[in-house]
């Protein structure tokens, strides 16, 4: 979906559902961080309504103690500067 036409979709739906009233956050998380055999990013998203925090979990089996930084397409979105179409 990202790919397909350069993260446009994307960012309208996550848009979309910000608009009900939820906050939006990701992470490119390595499973073998959180004890998996092999080492495998993955892109984990959560949405969760304006009272209630993001959580995302800590790493259990990292080699580093390297924190996760939110990437510029959450920043964009988390502050409303990034538009698709003329539509925030």
């Amino acid at each position: 979906l990202v790919s397909k036409d350069r993260g446009r979709s994307y960012v309208r739906w996550v848009n979309k559902v910000k608009r009900y009233g939820y906050n939006f956050d990701h992470r490119i998380l390595n499973a073998a961080d959180y004890g998996a055999y092999t080492s495998r990013k993955r892109f984990f998203g959560i949405f969760a309504k304006k009272e209630l925090p993001i959580v995302f979990p800590k790493q259990t089996h990292s080699k580093k103690a390297e924190h996760t930084q939110p990437s510029r397409l959450v920043q964009l979105l988390s502050n409303n500067s990034f538009q698709v179409n003329g539509t925030k």
